[in-house]
């Protein structure tokens, strides 16, 4: 059960640097789009909210796997102790509590991001660097929404796997 847990953890930090990768490829999306694009531009206005949202996930990747080291560091402790029978309700019951937040921080912050850009898309019809600020918050609202998805979609899948464990 150790070795399961331990692979969950190195699923996450995997995820922790997919998040890192995102935020190092909207920061040099940033800077092309800034590069080439002229003043008041909506091109420029994508590389407004480009650079934002890249040093945010950049930042967030670095920072959950951390995080996600420390945690599976403390599970082998906190486990070394444990049955095979006490390790599975123990994180059976800790999935279940995970899965039940549905991330929802994560998701309504992106939903946000998503519906104010489609408001701010639909208020500057004619102001090209506030269209540009308004797809790129749409762009990453889905962005957002696809890497939660990928989340919630391991982690159930690894509560699946723990219940189906047969314990000798």
């Amino acid at each position: 059960m150790i070795e399961l847990m331990q692979r969950y953890y190195a699923a996450e930090r995997h995820t922790a640097m997919g998040a890192m990768a995102v935020g190092i490829a909207l920061m040099l999306l940033s800077l092309l789009l800034w590069k080439t694009a002229s003043t008041g531009s909506l091109a420029r206005g994508m590389a407004y909210v480009f650079i934002v949202a890249g040093l945010f996930q950049f930042g967030a990747g670095v920072g959950y796997s951390v995080v996600v080291k420390a945690r599976a560091e403390e599970a082998v402790l906190f486990y070394s102790g444990h049955d095979e029978r006490d390790i599975k309700r123990e994180e059976t019951a800790r999935m279940e509590r995970v899965i039940k937040s549905s991330f929802v921080g994560g998701l309504v912050t992106y939903t946000v991001l998503l519906l104010f850009g489609l408001a701010l898309l639909l208020l500057s019809i004619d102001a090209p660097t506030r269209k540009g600020v308004a797809l790129a918050l749409m762009i990453v609202g889905v962005l957002g929404h696809c890497i939660e998805a990928f989340s919630m979609q391991e982690n159930r899948q690894y509560l699946m796997t723990i219940e189906t464990r047969s314990i000798r």
